[in-house]
């Protein structure tokens, strides 16, 4: 009787997801065969959770550890009295509980364990922390992992994010199971007791994390993504504010992006590359939107780089048509500088554009702006053009495809547990990576509110900002961060949870002045323009100070000796989410895949030497092209750079290797310091434990420090300073 209830139960509930709630299910020829041990792991979003597996696995005899308080319920007792799912209840605070458990699937070969190693119902729509309990579960029955993902029911009623204000419905429609294929505990012999443990549950959660990131759907372009994100959390929802103190909601956002979409493709043509020489504020949104939207690629450029590399950039890119606006160019003193790129390219003003719109252009986006959109492109069409700092010489074009921002998306959804009801400060500027999808596209991809500010230099401003907008996750590099914890008031970030600093190596001193004075944790993570940019992130739960983090999901790597390093290589990385390939000044409008001579095409040099320490995190040691060779030994100016910097800790120091006929090298130190020179030079070095070739042979100063519009030391000025003034 119990096996005809059970079976009239699950194909009523099998017809119940299927056709009322739209359930999509994947992977099912990754289902084990009968006789394989396996247990099932899986994220745990709302309370049909369980429902919605027995019925759409079909599997008879399922055990469910579940809490004891839980398991008694009468409600759940009668449900799981009609099935011949087995519910076994666990006490989490009796340490034997588990140990039962064991024992308990050990004696039911038959009946595989499935386990929500998150512990309880997701409160903030992602991933909360990894017991131990799966993990340990199949390590001690020598049973396999199968993973599965579920998504969309946690925009139900029946979820736990009513908190978050965003809609929930009672059946939301969309809703995904992924089924995985099988894994193993990989987890050496010799490892016992407490180590063993924690081996096994962060083997589960990296598990876990992958199922995550490759699952999510990373086959649209970044307006679909846009689209669809504005009818899941709310076209009424407020979005983007910005120094006017006007909000954009979803709906706005999508209107303004359509009339201004179509007013531009009047003037471009598809798939052109468009120049956007516009700060960060709601007007850069619609206008990098619709151009999305109508199939051009927004170029961004870096409106501090200065005339000759904006020439280079519009190059390089081959184009024809840049957008900005009056107001901004009076403001941040660039009238000269656009004259002259006028000499090269058609300039246009969105002042322009906004008057020439019309009663007629609204009624069309009044009409069509909520509508779903067929694209034109694909998902692995160019989505951005993004140029590199300039740092090591004239910049690059980068070719980012929708599909390469969106697994970066994917990739750091899976790790960190953004959601709407954080507020976001966005001051790093749109041209630079780190702030297109931080401050920008993050933000709308996952309902978050932004305020959008125009420059990370207004060191006071900003820390009142946040403070005023009342801001829970912000970015910066750590040049920025530096200055705004030197005037901010110790209240100015008491709603900020999460920091994040990137773009250049998070000085110990920064980090710890944040924790000391404000309670907040940095986070620090590595990446470039050309990896969308993430590559590797420290989280709240894996963390490990002066390390860039673990390398992402999906996240392929080698590292490759170099002459003169004995510890760690050359990191080559190969992902989703790197870039399409280059544009170049001497090669203008053509993109050059990513490609290394060692391992082929698809592969990316970081250029970055690095260690990867037995944890998974990644150290990063220098830039390759940051060492000198000094009398035949490998000299990291970075190290030198560090140790000066921890020295001399309220000025800025440079370190450049310039051609040198008695070494072949040497080492060359600018600084914003006039009183040190070498002796006091070598003296710090001596207490460093650094050898005597760390030492400086020249010591200039020099006032300001050049800086590029990220903060980083602008070394190819530098370099041309010193050598005209050698030839002089």
């Amino acid at each position: 009787m119990r096996k005809v209830l059970d079976n009239i139960a699950r194909r009523l509930g099998w017809f119940f997801f299927k056709y009322v709630m739209g359930v999509k299910v994947t992977g099912l020829e990754n289902l084990p065969k009968d006789g394989e041990k396996y247990v099932l792991i899986a994220n745990h979003q709302s309370f049909l959770d369980v429902p919605l597996m027995m019925s759409m696995m079909r599997k008879p005899n399922f055990i469910f550890p579940a809490d004891t308080f839980i398991a008694q319920k009468p409600f759940l007792k009668f449900i799981f009295g009609l099935t011949t799912t087995q519910i076994f209840p666990l006490n989490p605070a009796n340490p034997m509980s588990l140990r039962h458990l064991i024992r308990f699937s050990q004696d039911n070969a038959d009946s595989p364990v499935v386990i929500f190693p998150e512990g309880r119902i997701t409160t903030t729509g992602a991933l909360m922390k990894i017991y131990s309990g799966a993990g340990m579960v199949a390590d001690k029955t020598d049973a396999k992992i199968l993973p599965v993902r579920l998504e969309g029911l946690q925009y139900s009623k029946f979820s736990r994010l009513q908190h978050l204000g965003i809609p929930l419905k009672w059946f939301p429609r969309g809703v995904q199971m992924h089924i995985l294929p099988m894994q193993e505990i990989d987890v050496p012999d010799e490892l016992v007791g407490r180590a063993r443990r924690m081996a096994v549950t962060q083997c589960v959660s990296d598990i876990m994390v992958e199922s995550h990131a490759s699952t999510t759907n990373t086959d649209m372009t970044l307006f679909e993504k846009v689209f669809s994100s504005a009818h899941k959390y709310g076209l009424d929802r407020e979005m983007l504010s910005d120094i006017t103190r006007v909000p954009m909601t979803y709906k706005k956002l999508l209107q303004a992006a359509h009339v201004v979409g179509r007013r531009l493709s009047k003037h471009t043509k598809s798939g052109e590359y468009v120049g956007l020489l516009l700060p960060n504020a709601n007007g850069v949104a619609a206008t990098f939107l619709g151009l999305s939207k109508f199939g051009r690629v927004p170029a961004m450029l870096n409106f501090s780089a200065g005339e000759a590399n904006l020439k280079n950039a519009i190059k390089a890119a081959n184009i024809k048509t840049v957008y900005t606006s009056h107001a901004f160019v009076v403001a941040a003193k660039l009238s000269e500088t656009v004259e002259a790129l006028k000499e090269v390219v058609e300039v246009r003003y969105m002042e322009d554009v906004r008057k020439s719109v019309n009663i007629f252009h609204k009624i069309d986006a009044a009409l069509f702006a909520l509508r779903p959109l067929t694209p034109q492109y694909k998902p692995t069409d160019p989505s951005v053009v993004l140029f590199t700092s300039g740092s090591e010489g004239a910049p690059k074009g980068v070719v980012l495809s929708h599909k390469n921002i969106m697994t970066n998306y994917a990739q750091l959804h899976a790790k960190f547990d953004f959601n709407p009801a954080d507020r976001l400060l966005g001051a790093m500027p749109m041209f630079h990576s780190f702030g297109l999808m931080g401050c920008f596209l993050l933000p709308l991809f996952l309902g978050i509110r932004a305020f959008l500010y125009p420059s990370p230099l207004h060191f006071r401003a900003i820390p009142e900002l946040v403070y005023d907008f009342r801001a829970t996750i912000m970015f910066g590099t750590d040049t920025f961060l530096s200055r705004y914890a030197r005037f901010a008031h110790p209240y100015d970030f008491f709603t900020t949870r999460m920091v994040f600093a990137g773009a250049e190596k998070l000085k110990e001193e920064t980090r710890s002045k944040w924790a000391r004075d404000f309670g907040v944790k940095v986070i620090e993570g590595y990446g470039a323009t050309e990896t969308s940019p993430a590559l590797c992130v420290n989280t709240l739960m894996e963390s490990k100070p002066g390390t860039g983090g673990k390398l992402l999901p999906m996240v392929e790597h080698h590292l490759h000796d170099m002459e003169g390093i004995e510890e760690g290589g050359r990191l080559h990385v190969r992902a989703p989410n790197v870039m399409l390939g280059y544009l170049r000044v001497d090669n203008p409008g053509v993109i050059e895949p990513p490609h290394t001579a060692e391992e082929g095409p698809g592969w990316y040099d970081t250029g970055d030497i690095v260690k990867i320490d037995d944890e998974g995190f990644v150290h990063i040691l220098d830039r390759a092209k940051r060492f000198a060779k000094v009398a035949g030994e490998m000299v990291p100016l970075g190290t030198v750079e560090k140790g000066i910097n921890e020295a001399w800790k309220d000025d800025h120091h440079a370190i450049l290797a310039v051609e040198d006929s008695l070494k072949g090298e040497k080492l060359v130190l600018f600084t914003t310091n006039d009183k040190i020179d070498r002796s006091a030079l070598k003296k710090e070095l001596k207490a460093n434990k650094l050898p005597d070739l760390y030492l400086p042979r020249e010591v200039l100063y020099i006032s300001p420090m050049p800086l590029l519009g990220t903060g980083k030391t602008d070394y190819p000025k530098l370099k041309k300073q010193y050598l005209e003034e050698q030839k002089a």
